[in-house]
């Protein structure tokens, strides 16, 4: 249908986005300067705040029984590789849901 055309290449974008964003900064790893455009628009087609799309991909959260959930930071590196296993993970979803779409037609 035309509307879920319209999701799959909204969910392409996304995942496209996400591709896009570059990180900088050591330990403590941030998305670059010239990536905060990207990140804004990603965010926006994924429906959340640009803060909380960074937040997933520059925090990592260590959840602890016996205290509050600890959140540390990503390094470059951690965060490279959270930003690819969470557009690996859309994708993947997507293609699942396209697949099961061509197996039902």
């Amino acid at each position: 249908t035309p509307e879920e055309k319209k999701h799959i290449i909204t969910v392409l974008v996304v995942v496209l986005g996400l591709g896009n964003i570059e990180f900088e900064g050591g330990d403590k790893s941030k998305v670059a300067a010239s990536s905060k455009g990207t990140l804004e628009d990603t965010a926006k087609h994924f429906g959340c705040s640009p803060a909380e799309l960074e937040k997933c991909m520059v925090k990592i959260y260590r959840g602890n029984p016996k205290e509050e959930d600890l959140v540390g930071d990503n390094n470059l590196a951690t965060a490279r590789d959270s930003r690819d296993g969470f557009a690996k993970h859309i994708y993947s979803a997507l293609f699942d849901w396209l697949i099961t779409k061509v197996n039902v037609a």
